[in-house]
């Protein structure tokens, strides 16, 4: 019986030691907010938690790029579920495909993991003026050839003559010419193939009705202007009555201003602060508000040049 127990004895007290272990540690982390968007050739996160206890690690994979981004103390707020949080991040995307593909992961004090969130995100790709223009004038050649065969069978495709790219300027072919019947299709293709895969720089087509089109292409990609991000805000707290939030904004043009809000419990506009800026990144701090007891949410919301408008970004806090 004694050597029985001596033998019982270790066992149970190391399964007593996992289970008091397993009790303290607690549940693993959650991620309970995912944002994750493409813009400017980088990936934009903002990432949201609920744990037991305080988080300390943030990893985000985008292929072969890992951001890790270590969690202040100060950031994991106490509630009555644990610990919640947030962070953001931009992580560079140097050769992005039609999609990007991000994993992310949060751990906590005690080495505990969350499910990986896991998920992919369209990039936009800008349109290569260059690019469209240079196969415009290729598929052009491919219509002309094309056309003239079709129109001449049995000649094979004539000298495309006055309309040849780098002789005489484009536009004083005679529509009579069957290289010319083929100069429509090949405007087409080539916008297509050019603005969708885009090529080398190469020759131009300048005084041409196909520049004219080019130069549409390039206006229309000018003329496009993606809103401001808010990348990241952080409420402040100077004195017991007093906030401010530090903030960092990028945009693909030109920024403008930063509308920062306080509004009350009801959604009332409490108080409000404009601040200009300039330039396609910024990162700064609101002046202070000064504040009664109660409830409140801060919103704050960009402005690009452009008149483009941001998502708001907001937080809700109390002063006692």
């Amino acid at each position: 019986m004694g050597n029985e127990m001596k033998r019982i004895l270790p066992i149970a007290c190391l399964i007593f030691v996992l289970i008091a272990v397993n009790a303290f540690a607690g549940s693993k982390p959650e991620i309970t907010k995912c944002d994750i968007h493409y813009s400017n050739n980088a990936i934009n996160a903002n990432i949201h938690w609920q744990s037991e206890n305080p988080v300390t690690k943030v990893k985000i994979f985008t292929g072969p790029e890992l951001k890790e981004i270590a969690v202040d103390e100060y950031d994991n707020r106490r509630n009555p579920q644990g610990y919640a949080g947030e962070v953001s991040a931009v992580i560079p995307i140097s050769t992005p495909g039609e999609f990007v593909a991000y994993v992310v992961q949060v751990e906590d004090d005690l080495h505990q993991k969350s499910e990986q969130t896991v998920g992919k995100v369209a990039a936009i790709t800008r349109t290569d003026p260059m690019a469209a223009q240079i196969n415009v004038q290729q598929s052009i050649q491919i219509g002309q050839q094309q056309q003239a065969t079709q129109i001449m069978p049995g000649i094979g495709a004539p000298p495309v003559g006055t309309a040849t790219i780098g002789t005489t300027p484009m536009g004083t072919t005679p529509m009579q010419d069957p290289g010319a019947a083929g100069t429509q299709m090949g405007v087409q293709q080539g916008l297509q193939i050019g603005i969708q895969t885009g090529a080398q720089p190469g020759q131009t087509t300048t005084g041409s009705p196909v520049a004219d089109m080019v130069g549409q292409v390039v206006a229309a990609a000018a003329a496009v202007n993606l809103a401001p991000v808010i990348v990241e805000m952080v409420l402040n707290r100077p004195t017991a009555n007093t906030i401010n939030v530090k903030l960092k904004i990028n945009d693909d043009k030109g920024l403008k201003e930063v509308k920062v809000k306080v509004l009350d419990a009801n959604g009332g506009t409490v108080q409000e602060q404009t601040v200009t800026m300039t330039g396609k990144a910024w990162e700064g701090v609101s002046p202070d508000f000064a504040l009664s007891a109660g409830t409140f949410k801060v919103v704050a919301q960009a402005t690009d040049e452009g008149g483009a408008v941001s998502k708001d970004k907001s937080e809700t806090f109390t002063i006692d």
